[in-house]
């Protein structure tokens, strides 16, 4: 039958069986037809008590309570405002950078609800002592604070450096100071906690890689917070919302804060094809969450949909495999020889791999079952003879055996830069005098100090004659000082990487290179006892996810490479048991006594290994002195 004559037929009534005639002649059945509108209005009845039910739940958990909520003068904290009332809070306080939003929405308040309901505290949590003026005003005014919700932050990319300062600094200063205030171990009754995140793939995020590591940054803070240790000593619970495309002034405006207005074309159309949901959604699920969420638990709401669980795999879980497996065998008999590591590419040769599809349980926070259709893949590699190499961050025991490894298998000349002078300078000295004269150098710098690194990074590669590696390694552990620790571990990082590809991109006349984010095992899991550490490491490894999306590397052809130690043996690990530096060393110590520290060496081995074999993007684990392998990461986080 044609398509015409099936259209033309539909609804035409055709002539029924002899059997269903006489059964139509005979009435109905004994059993009586149901009646609809009383199925409808039973229904509606059942639907009406289930949402009475949920609403008096979310009541006993949000009426009577005192609520701060940071960035609360629009967007998402307006709408946070706007529940919070509807379920009868005690007390509201709003902390925005926005005066005129902030005291219009009091006003407002004023006026629908009495006076004294909502209190506006103009301040920029960007500014730790802002924060911490707030917090005292805001405890000292409701007589206590029972619910925090961190939700102040900007995107832009061109003042990304405010970016890390509102959206990571703010958000652990924020956090810092609810455990403080609501902490049972400081005083506090208990309370909750919640950091508001962002749902992205990383796929479509390329043109926003600083406000999507900053955003996972978060999720990584949240879970540390939550562990059971800490739960169990504040009494605070900590959730992660994590809301999807939503219709806001920072959505709305966001295609003209890129990188580069070049990059605004492709970003709409990646917008385009998202769903976009409403303030009020995410609010109605936030009221959901509160009532039932288990701390350390990670929220997503998006496309307007009720609010689902997501989790963080194991990342050991996530290990790939091959068809035809690569291992590094027995590496420390190379250096121990003083020769070179064979082509650790050897069984690779063809440059041809198949991956293997995997199953893997939920159960054990694995990632769950997905497959891959057994592809070949090319595994891009880089002859290191003669290449020449700068390593940032002289000073954390690694960088040294860095230099030597990259030396003996061929690298023409390796530059180091740090603050601390005299290591810097007596480790370049010591590798002169074991591979020959100029083949080290070193330059004094602070990379928190962004003029001063950008000239320092410039007059490197003049002196080099060149750049083909760059290894970020700056990277210090301070939970006191968290500024200096997101100062040091993130903003110098991701200088590093914008300078390294404007001066290597062939983009810009340069022949290509590599750069290996050195970040740490802690940025893929929690840990309690150092949050600060493993948000910026978590930071690190989302920022080089992002960045080396092909949308970049096919422009820049310069290759962006994650390398995630375990426990190595450095200097950092005196700063674990001091009081200045950590919170509870005590704990911290307890939490490590089984952790056998592998040595730099292997780190060292593991490097020059991902600098000739890895591919863009790729993410490598080297721990427990162990050969270094890949985990191949979701984009999305999965479903729980």
């Amino acid at each position: 039958m044609s398509k015409l004559a099936a259209l033309s037929s539909f609804g035409t009534r055709r002539p029924l069986a002899p059997s269903v005639q006489a059964e139509r002649q005979r009435g109905p059945a004994v059993t009586a037809r149901p009646n609809r509108s009383e199925d409808k209005a039973a229904r509606m009845s059942r639907r009406s008590s289930d949402d009475r039910a949920r609403e008096l739940e979310i009541a006993g958990v949000v009426s009577g309570r005192n609520v701060l909520i940071t960035g609360g003068a629009a967007g998402l904290g307006h709408a946070f405002v706007g529940h919070f009332l509807q379920f009868d809070a005690n007390k509201i306080c709003v902390l925005d950078a926005d005066e005129a939003s902030g005291k219009r929405l009091a006003s407002s308040v004023d006026k629908s609800h009495g006076p004294d309901k909502l209190i506006f505290v103009h301040a920029d949590v960007s500014r730790h002592d802002h924060v911490r003026a707030a917090f005292a005003e805001a405890d000292s005014l409701m007589g206590g604070i029972d619910i925090v919700v961190n939700n102040a932050g900007v995107l832009d990319e061109r003042r990304w450096e405010r970016e890390i300062a509102v959206n990571l600094a703010g958000m652990v200063s924020v956090a810092t100071l609810a455990m403080e205030h609501m902490g049972r171990d400081k005083s506090g009754r208990g309370g909750i906690l919640v950091n508001v995140a962002e749902h992205s793939d990383t796929r479509s995020t390329v043109q926003l890689p600083v406000y999507t590591a900053t955003k996972q940054a978060v999720i990584g803070l949240s879970r540390s917070l939550a562990a059971a240790c800490n739960a169990q000593r504040t009494g605070v619970k900590v959730l992660a919302l994590c809301p999807g495309l939503t219709e806001t002034a920072l959505t709305i405006d966001s295609p003209n804060k890129l990188f580069s207005r070049f990059m605004k074309a492709d970003f709409v159309k990646n917008l385009e094809q998202l769903a976009i949901q409403t303030p009020y959604v995410v609010g109605q699920g936030l009221m959901s969450i509160l009532r039932s969420a288990e701390s350390g638990s990670i929220w997503v709401i998006q496309n307007g949909q009720p609010p689902y669980q997501v989790f963080v795999p194991n990342y050991r879980s996530l290990r790939r495999l091959y068809k035809d497996n690569f291992t590094v065998s027995d590496t420390s008999r190379h250096s121990s020889k003083g020769r070179p590591i064979r082509e650790v590419c050897d069984n690779t040769r063809t440059g041809l791999m198949s991956c293997v599809s995997r199953k893997l349980s939920a159960a054990d926070g694995a990632f769950p079952s997905f497959e891959r259709s057994p592809s070949k893949r090319h595994r891009p590699t880089m002859q290191i003879k003669d290449k020449r190499a700068m390593i940032v961050g002289a000073s954390n025991g690694l960088s040294l055996a860095f230099g030597k490894e990259l030396l003996r298998n061929g690298v023409a000349k390796v530059l180091m830069v740090d603050l601390d002078a005299a290591s810097g300078e007596s480790q370049a000295e010591k590798l002169n005098e074991e591979f020959g004269r100029n083949r080290a150098s070193f330059l004094g710098c602070d990379v928190t100090k962004g003029p001063e690194f950008d000239s320092i990074f410039r007059q490197a590669v003049g002196e080099l004659g060149g750049l083909d590696i760059v290894v970020n390694n700056a990277a210090t552990i301070d939970e006191v000082n968290f500024l200096k620790t997101i100062d040091t571990n993130v903003t110098a990082v991701f200088r590093a990487n914008m300078l390294g590809v404007q001066l290597m991109g062939k983009d810009s006349g340069g022949r290509g290179g590599v750069i290996v984010n050195v970040a740490s095992v802690l940025g893929l899991e929690a840990f309690p006892q150092l949050p600060v550490y493993s948000a910026t490491n978590h930071a690190v490894i989302a920022f080089s996810r992002s960045f080396s999306q092909p949308y970049h590397f096919q422009r820049t052809g310069v290759r962006i490479i994650v390398l995630c130690p375990g426990l190595t043996e450095s200097p950092l690990l005196d700063n674990l048991s001091k009081d200045e530096f950590v919170e509870r060393p005590e704990e911290l110590v307890q939490a490590m006594k089984d952790i056998r520290p592998q040595r730099a060496e292997s780190v060292a081995h593991a490097l020059v290994y991902v600098v000739r074999c890895a591919q863009n993007g790729s993410v490598w684990i080297t721990e427990d002195g162990k050969p270094v392998y890949e985990i191949q990461m979701p984009d999305t986080l999965p479903t729980k």
